[in-house]
């Protein structure tokens, strides 16, 4: 036998078990209900089952071990939007050999709203009417559905806007967001202090 035909016959069951795993590669088609718009998509990008789904190698046991964990997966997902105690019913269907359907049915539950929102200025700087403004149009609203992303949206607008003001050492002293999901509630608390005012010299 020569060296090319040797060469082939010892590759050739290497290159059909490769074919054989691509063929048998499960893919899982993910279902959600119950939530919409960025909420809902948020849970996609926090399932691993979809993360590991999109890259194409997935077996029956990678596909029910990442089922197994999704329920907490969502919860964490839901938390930017105010929603700390969802309730999931979830399931997991081979509709055929190799396909399969997750289904998540999420009822969000009451989402943690505003209480208190105390938001302060002290300092050299307290009295700039610009500053002071900025404090008083910051999108935070008691009674509305907690939005971490809103707040430390908020909170870095007036330290920056102090900042550029001339205020360079502002900084809250303190800040804080406790959040009692079992009561339903968060208070925000923002204490600005300004520091120095710092002015161009010669």
């Amino acid at each position: 036998m020569g060296l090319l035909p040797a060469l082939c016959a010892l590759l050739a069951p290497c290159w059909l078990l490769v074919v054989h795993q691509i063929a048998e590669a499960d893919t899982v088609t993910v279902e959600l209900s119950g939530v919409e718009g960025d909420a809902a998509a948020n849970v996609r990008a926090m399932l691993r089952l979809v993360q590991y789904g999109q890259a194409g190698d997935l077996s029956e046991l990678n596909i029910r071990n990442l089922h197994s964990g999704a329920e907490r997966q969502i919860a964490t997902a839901l938390r930017p939007f105010g929603y700390y105690y969802p309730s999931v019913t979830s399931t997991l269907e081979q509709t055929e050999p190799e396909q399969w359907v997750a289904r998540y049915d999420i009822d969000p539950g009451q989402p943690v709203v505003l209480r208190h929102i105390d938001i302060t200025v002290s300092g050299p700087g307290a009295g700039e009417s610009a500053l002071l403004e900025i404090r008083d149009t910051l999108a935070l609203t008691r009674g509305e559905t907690l939005s971490p992303r809103r707040y430390e949206q908020a909170k870095a607008r007036l330290a920056e806007s102090a900042r550029d003001l001339g205020s360079r050492d502002a900084a809250y002293i303190p800040s804080r967001l406790p959040v009692d999901p079992a009561e339903g509630y968060a208070d925000v608390t923002l204490a600005l202090a300004t520091g120095v005012r710092y002015r161009f010299g010669e």
